[in-house]
Formats: C-alpha cells, structure tokens, sequence
C-alpha cells in the first residue's frame, strides 16, 4: 500500500478504484464460496480480501468527507446570501 492509502492491484500496476477494488472482492468472494481458492492460496486471498475491504471503506470515508465538506458550502453560501443586504434584494 502507499503512503497515501492507495492500493497497487496484484501485479503491481496503479492504485485501484473503488468500483475495481470493489470488483476484485466480488470476484475473490465468489471463489471463496465455490471452493475455488486451494488451501495454499487461501491465507494470500484473505489477505488481499481485507486490503481491498479497507480501500473501499476508506474511498467512502473520503467520499463522505467531500460531501460533507460541499454541502457545509452550499449551505454557508445559501446562509450569506439570504443576509440583509446581500443577494439580488432592491
């Protein structure tokens, strides 16, 4: 993982997308309910499951935030123009 909290996919090629990560543990869960992952690669598939758990948790935390974030400025802007004064009031 990177400093930044991005996640290099399994070959090592750039951070991943929440919709890509998010596919890869769809894809990853389904062989673990098929019985598709061998004993021997079962420790590295959970491992990778939990790394690409925490990148979406963390994409949506940041989403989250930056909703918030603009909606505190929507509204800061609704509260200044709504001011005596202020706005398109003759």
């Amino acid at each position: 993982m990177t400093a930044d909290g991005d996640l290099p996919d399994e070959h090592g090629q750039p951070p991943l997308t929440y919709e890509q990560a998010a596919a890869e543990l769809e894809e990853l869960v389904g062989k673990l309910q098929d019985d598709g992952i061998g004993v021997d690669e079962l420790g590295a598939s959970v491992a990778r499951g939990a790394e690409l758990v925490r990148l979406c948790r963390d994409r949506l935390q940041a989403a989250e935030t930056h909703v918030k974030e603009v909606v505190a400025a929507l509204e800061e802007l609704d509260v200044t123009e709504a001011q005596p004064g202020r706005g398109d009031a003759p």
